[in-house]
C-alpha cells in the first residue's frame, strides 16, 4: 500500500518561504485557503529539516485528503494542520476523522494547531486515548 501512496513526491516550493511563520501576514482579508496553505507549507518545512520525505495536500484514493504525509524510513506520519485567526474549536469529530484516516494507511496521526485554534476537552481526551500527538505552532 505504501508503494502506491509514495510514487510521486510533491514539490511545493516555487518561491522562498519564510523561516518562521509570520502571523502578521495571515490577515482576515486574505482568502482562507491561502492562509491555510502558508501554515501547511511552514509545517512541511519543519519535517523536511529533519530529513522526512514530505507530501503536501496528498489525496489517497479510498481514504481522503491529507494536509501532510511525512515518511522517514519505515515511519509514516499523517499530519492535519488546523489554523484559525478567530479561535475555531477543534472537536472530537475532527480528531476522530484524523485517527480513522491515519489508521487506514497505517500512519501515526499528528494534529498541528496554529493561530487561535483550540482543541475541545472531549477532543483532547480522545487524542490522548488514541495516541494522537498534538503540536502547537
Amino acid at each position: 500500500m505504501f508503494l502506491i501512496i509514495f510514487q510521486q513526491h510533491y514539490h511545493f516550493f516555487t518561491a522562498k518561504l519564510p523561516q518562521r511563520l509570520n502571523t502578521s501576514i495571515l490577515t482576515d482579508t486574505m482568502p482562507k485557503c491561502r492562509r491555510g496553505k502558508i501554515v501547511e507549507n511552514n509545517v512541511a518545512k519543519r519535517y523536511m529539516r529533519v530529513r522526512f520525505d514530505v507530501f503536501v495536500r496528498k489525496i489517497v484514493k479510498g481514504v481522503g485528503e491529507f494536509d501532510i504525509l511525512a515518511k522517514k524510513g519505515r515511519k509514516l506520519l499523517a499530519v492535519e494542520v488546523k489554523h484559525s485567526n478567530r479561535g475555531r474549536l477543534i472537536t472530537s469529530g475532527d480528531v476522530k476523522r484524523l485517527i480513522e484516516k491515519a489508521r487506514r494507511i497505517e500512519a501515526k496521526p499528528i494534529l498541528t494547531l496554529s493561530g487561535r485554534s483550540k482543541l475541545s476537552y472531549p477532543g483532547k481526551k480522545l487524542a490522548r486515548r488514541c495516541g494522537v500527538k498534538i503540536e502547537r505552532l
